[in-house]
């Protein structure tokens, strides 16, 4: 397994805008994909993923805390970092169209998966 061949298969931070739940999910289906499951690799191939001030602040909670976050851990960091906030998912889900030639079971799943994410009260509001 190349090292720069998963490099170049890394979805990119700044390509999801706040859509960091989906921004997640791909990154973590191709480190399973590669079967890379040791906590310092994953950290490693996420610091590709991310601008330098995301870094910076990923870098600062394995110091502070003498461990590699989890992938929830990373997401919970960076939406923080990123003020990405209940209302941004909801924004997100609302936004959520089908794509050519996507069948419909698919694009139900998505919505579901994003609903699946939201506060209780912006269930009530979808």
């Amino acid at each position: 397994m190349d090292p720069f061949e998963i490099i170049n298969m890394l979805p990119l931070l700044d390509d999801f805008g706040k859509d960091i739940d989906n921004w997640i999910q791909e990154f973590s289906e191709i480190m399973e994909m590669y079967e890379i499951i040791s906590p310092r690799r994953i950290f490693t191939f996420i610091k590709e993923c991310v601008n330098e001030d995301v870094k910076y602040i990923l870098e600062e909670y394995k110091i502070n805390y003498g461990k590699y976050p989890t992938f929830d851990g990373i997401q919970k960091i960076i939406e923080e970092y990123l003020n990405i906030t209940q209302n941004d998912k909801f924004n997100i889900l609302l936004s959520l169209k089908i794509k050519n030639n996507e069948r419909i079971k698919l694009f139900n799943y998505r919505v579901r998966i994003k609903y699946n994410l939201l506060d209780e009260n912006y269930k009530k509001t979808f």
